[in-house]
């Protein structure tokens, strides 16, 4: 059963929807502690085709919302550019357990711990993989909400309907497709003419957007937002 979420709503969600993903990137994190008599040249080995299935779990969560106004690019921060920093915590005498501080990123390291543990074809693996694809679905669904919101509070429109609010890409689905349907384009146009003719002397303010009809719930978008 759906039901109208006001901006205000949307900005509680957007803040509990922040919580519950750094709950979660804490849990990954914390899957599998790296034990103390660990190979480091085993570990760096592991690490380098971590980092590659790693990115493909996240790419083909993310291709699944390609649609998002604003995009993520994890090879930004996930792909190391060189391996300097690993070979240099490869030779160092003193060499802590590894994480994002010496080299790469905290999500590789995990998986790599992981594999460790239990293996690449481990449904261990496989799982922390996939939560780690499903955060990175999530933080772009819940970044492409916050510049919806924004937009929404500069164009006066006070909550969409929603199926269900606490499901982020669900919500990030339908709020695009209300913020890109004729409905949203019309009144906004209305807007921007009621405040040009206010400009002229005439006191005249459009009325806020609260419900939209007419929109298609059941496909997803159907184009790409820039």
């Amino acid at each position: 059963m759906g039901r109208f979420l006001t901006l205000d709503e949307l900005r509680s969600q957007i803040d509990l929807s922040r919580e519950r993903l750094a709950r979660e990137r804490g849990e990954i994190l914390s899957l599998a502690p790296l034990p103390d008599g660990y190979n480091r040249d085993t570990y760096s080995f592991y690490y380098v085709r971590a980092e590659r299935l790693g990115l493909n779990a996240i790419t083909a969560r993310l291709n699944e919302v390609s649609w998002l106004p604003m995009h993520i690019d994890p090879g930004e921060e996930f792909l190391l550019e060189d391996r300097t920093s690993i070979k240099k915590w490869l030779s160092s005498p003193a060499a802590s357990k590894p994480d994002s501080s010496c080299f790469g990123n905290d999500f590789a390291h995990a998986l790599t711990r992981v594999a460790l543990a239990y293996g690449w074809e481990s449904a261990e693996f496989s799982s922390a993989a996939s939560r780690v694809g499903a955060l990175f679905h999530d933080l772009s669904c819940l970044i492409g909400l916050i510049y919806y919101g924004v937009w929404m509070a500069e164009n006066g429109i006070l909550g969409v309907p929603t199926t269900d609010p606490t499901n982020l890409g669900l919500t990030a689905k339908e709020v695009f497709s209300v913020m890109s349907s004729p409905e949203v384009a019309r009144f906004i146009a209305e807007r921007e003419r009621a405040q040009a003719r206010g400009k002229h002397g005439k006191k005249r303010t459009s009325p806020f957007l609260r419900v939209i009809d007419n929109v298609n719930w059941d496909g997803g978008p159907s184009h790409h937002s820039s």
